[in-house]
């Protein structure tokens, strides 16, 4: 018996006797195929496309309410299509590709994503982290014969190897948010030491709250409140004599990529001026 498209809403079922039929030669019995059903499945083929119809526009929750089945049919039909469309995306137009772990789950369970940059789309999904989880990927990505001209990651050694391993040829880059991400706990690791070196009350005072001025960009200080006086006033702190000796009055790290059409030599020197 199998589940097909309700008339109105009533639940239509398909009831049928499926004969078995045995080789003369080696005597193996099987079943007749029936073409409107997958195998092994309780539902035809246009079923399953009307779920996946209404699925675009209802949870598994509503549309098993509506057909009078289970919303774990209505997932496992959506899992299915999920599988057979795109599971084993094609690799071979692969130029620009981004590599990253994401923690899934309550059990420290990690996944490993492999993302084309230029569509968005997500082209590889591997379990757990490093670089055993990308095995699978570099294999398939050797037999597509894809030209890839540059691979974006964080800093993780595992990752850089991996790539330097299986892509010799692409340009390996590090992606905005990991820098981002770095220089900002290098910042506030430097205002606390600055505050725990800072001479006398009223240096601390200066410092005190300084951490989001310093995360925030320039034209983004607020003049009223006086922010830009007080995040002046923490940076002559930190180059008095026996401070550290750090300024602010370079570009922010965002303009290597809201510059991104620079010079190299403007860029360069924009990483110079960082250097505290």
């Amino acid at each position: 018996m199998w589940r097909t498209v309700s008339i109105g809403l009533r639940p239509v079922f398909i009831e049928m006797d499926v004969p078995k039929v045995q080789c003369q030669r080696c005597s193996l019995r099987r079943r007749v195929e029936v073409t409107f059903a997958q195998v092994k499945r309780r539902h035809t083929r246009s079923f399953q496309r009307y779920v996946m119809e209404l699925l675009t526009f209802m949870t598994p929750q509503d549309v098993g309410r509506h057909l009078g089945i289970s919303w774990d049919l209505a997932n496992d039909i959506q899992k299915q299509r999920l599988r057979k469309h795109f599971s084993k995306p094609r690799l071979k137009h692969l130029k620009r590709i981004a590599i990253d772990e994401i923690h899934v789950g309550k059990k420290h369970c990690f996944i490993t994503l492999v993302l084309d940059l230029e569509s968005g789309a997500v082209v590889f999904v591997g379990q757990g982290k490093g670089a055993d989880a990308l095995k699978p990927f570099w294999k398939r990505l050797t037999s597509s014969r894809a030209q890839v001209q540059a691979v974006a990651t964080d800093m993780s050694p595992a990752y850089i190897s991996a790539v330097l391993e299986n892509l010799p040829q692409a340009e390996l880059v590090f992606d905005r948010f990991h820098i981002m991400k770095l220089l900002n706990e290098k910042l506030t690791q430097l205002r606390r030491e600055l505050f725990h070196e800072a001479e006398g009350p009223l240096g601390r005072q200066v410092l005190k709250g300084t951490r989001w001025l310093l995360l925030k960009n320039p034209e983004s200080l607020d003049h009223s409140k006086g922010e830009h006086l007080r995040l002046k006033e923490a940076l002559q702190l930190a180059a008095s004599p026996g401070g550290v000796r750090c300024s602010r009055s370079s570009p922010p790290a965002q303009t290597v990529w809201t510059n991104i059409d620079s010079p190299a030599r403007r860029v360069r020197g924009t990483t110079d001026n960082w250097t505290c």
